[in-house]
């Protein structure tokens, strides 16, 4: 518990959650009488109308829950907004240090107040038809910290921006292990799960140039033809079993329940239970866009009623009247050949009898779908999803250039399935830097229509932070 006492722990605490420094961004910050949270980011959008200011800021307050997990009332919220804060270094300053900026720079940042200021009357309108009181409004500009708690009056001169990174919480937040980052960009391509970390560098080393090795030679066998196999789903139903299996042995490693058992360090454990050869063969089976899918379908749903959605795939691209084939051989590494046969059925495991009771052959597609677009009110599993967020950071690091547009769309997927827009759109511009021709990719649909998935907005479903704490 990190108490908080002033508006400059209020705005460090906005930039620890956030985990970087936010610019030209409106944010919400809603509170209970003993805690403080959830915090939503928006772009500050420029030079709109009165009423569509209105509209903007209403939608945005529809989208904070009403309640916490607990099923205490979040009755009150702040609103920040943030303007040039990206090109100041007065966050970088070191403890001890202390910086003020010349008074022509304090003078610019009181010009900036101005479209601030217009903000002031549509905020405090939209807040009348919430759920919410609002406590103040906070400016953050380049040098220098406002606030106003009163409609018809102007910002107030609060601070610096340097009390900020200088505030009990920041240096709290400092302390345990958070680095918020400059910007949004760096924020997202921050990788916060090191796992070329070990104490054994030469082992490990040695694991990476065998992973890219098979990963290259598994490529290549695959790339040539559309079609690299006799019978694509029993193909497909062995590499998602894979994936299943790789996922599951991460989240055994790293489970909260088994932080006793780090004898050595987290991502050597990792790469000791995954053979090199498997997880470059894994590098190597997103071959397409809906492939991806279907591996977060595995983490989501679980291996299960993925493999019912290829079934019902097959059956409706096989004619009326033909007969089954005999199983034909697999394209698998021979680590895996024993454990992994032509037309297995996988076991149920419990992800998905704790969240996909009932799944059957005609309805596997669309639970698959409801979960990677946000429609169901059931959240996903987030352990399953942080360890596949780490067997994709691996991967990251073997994959070949074709798939790693993949590979960074999957991780900002996994980031606006936990409500992370932002950092799930920039992510996915990056990707596109690796792909001659753009994939669709269905959650970019609803990041333009600033939709968010359900259960983001229920005290009891959102995503709470990470549950693996390892050290890097």
């Amino acid at each position: 518990m990190s108490p908080i006492r002033t508006s400059a722990d209020l705005t460090a605490y906005v930039v620890h959650s956030l985990g970087y420094w936010p610019e030209h961004s409106i944010v919400f910050l809603a509170t209970t009488p003993g805690g403080i949270g959830p915090c939503l980011r928006a772009d500050w959008v420029q030079d709109i109308t009165a009423d569509e200011k209105h509209d903007f800021l209403t939608e945005i307050l529809q989208m904070i829950p009403t309640q916490d997990r607990d099923g205490e009332t979040l009755n009150s919220i702040f609103c920040l907004i943030f303007g040039e804060t990206g090109t100041t270094d007065a966050h970088n300053i070191h403890s001890g240090q202390s910086w003020q900026p010349e008074l022509e720079l304090i003078q610019q940042d009181a010009l900036a107040t101005g479209r601030a200021q217009e903000w002031v009357s549509s905020t405090y309108t939209a807040i009348e038809k919430s759920p919410f009181d609002l406590t103040c409004m906070l400016f953050i500009n380049t040098y220098t910290r406002w606030h106003t708690n009163d409609p018809a009056a102007e910002f107030s001169f609060d601070g610096f921006v340097e009390d900020i990174v200088l505030s009990d919480h920041y240096s709290e937040q400092v302390f345990s292990g958070s680095t918020p980052s400059k910007t949004l960009q760096e924020h997202a391509e921050r990788q916060y799960w090191n796992v070329d970390a070990s104490r054994d560098a030469p082992t490990a080393n040695s694991w990476h140039d065998d992973a890219v090795f098979w990963a290259q030679s598994y490529r290549a066998m695959t790339s040539n033809s559309e079609s690299y196999c006799l019978n694509y789903t029993a193909q497909k139903t062995a590499e998602f079993t894979l994936w299943d299996d790789a996922i599951t042995t991460i989240e055994n490693i790293c489970h909260p329940d088994n932080r006793s058992a780090l004898d050595t360090h987290w991502a050597d454990k990792i790469r000791s239970a995954l053979p090199a050869e498997v997880a470059g063969y894994l590098a190597s089976t997103l071959t397409t866009m809906g492939s991806s899918q279907l591996v977060m379908g595995v983490a989501c749903v679980g291996l299960s009623t993925v493999t019912r959605s290829l079934a019902e795939l097959d059956h409706l691209a096989t004619p009326v009247g033909a007969v089954s084939t005999a199983p034909v051989p697999l394209l698998l590494p021979k680590s895996t050949m024993r454990a992994v046969q032509p037309n297995q059925e996988p076991s149920t495991n419990s992800v998905d009898s704790g969240t996909q009771v009932g799944a059957t052959l005609e309805n596997a597609l669309d639970t698959i779908a409801s979960y990677l677009m946000g429609t169901t009110p059931q959240a996903p599993p987030w352990l399953r999803l942080e360890a596949l967020e780490i067997l994709l950071h691996l991967v990251r690091g073997i994959c070949t250039p074709d798939v790693m547009g993949r590979v960074l769309a999957l991780l900002g997927w996994i980031h606006w399935l936990r409500g992370s827009s932002s950092q799930a759109h920039t992510l996915l511009m990056s990707s596109r830097d690796h792909q001659e021709t753009p994939e669709f990719i269905a959650f970019e649909e609803a990041i333009n229509h600033n939709f968010l998935p359900l259960w983001c907005t229920s005290g009891e479903q959102a995503w709470r932070g990470r549950e693996f704490d390892l050290p890097n």
